[in-house]
């Protein structure tokens, strides 16, 4: 079980009469963790397993949940340096050479390469989604 403690300003009676302002003390108790225990072994084995059972359950989807959300994230990068790039290659000698404006930077355009790659590099590790279901129908055979 955790507690906090915070310090707040609230009513508070001095003889008999009520002041604004006082300092106090609240504390609050959170994350309550039940006790085990039952008059049959075979009945708490059981549910202790039911416990840890859940428990890893509910691990495995948060992991399960947090490299979905870094893969959608790591999709959309790459969209988006795709599409930087592909504006950077178009632009070419087109109307701002007329504007005068300065072509692209050659060095722009390696360095959004280079991110990605990067990006790709990180999916590739990830696993794609076909890739993590075969690791997971793999384990289940």
């Amino acid at each position: 079980m955790a507690f906090t403690e915070q310090r707040v300003f609230g009513l508070g009676l001095h003889g008999e009469m009520v002041q604004r302002g006082v300092a106090q003390l609240t504390v609050n108790f959170s994350d309550h963790k039940p006790r085990l225990c039952g008059p049959d072994e075979a009945v708490l084995r059981r549910v202790i397993g039911v416990e840890i059972f859940e428990y890893l359950i509910s691990r495995a989807l948060s992991e399960i949940g947090a490299e979905r959300s870094e893969r959608q994230e790591l999709q959309a990068n790459r969209s988006l340096i795709r599409a930087r790039l592909r504006l950077l290659q178009q632009h070419g000698p087109g109307l701002g050479s007329m504007l005068g404006e300065a072509p692209a930077d050659a060095s722009q355009q390696a360095r959004l390469e280079a991110e990605l790659l990067d990006n790709e590099r990180q999916l590739e590790t990830m696993g794609g989604g076909e890739a993590v279901m075969e690791g997971e129908l793999e384990m289940n055979h």
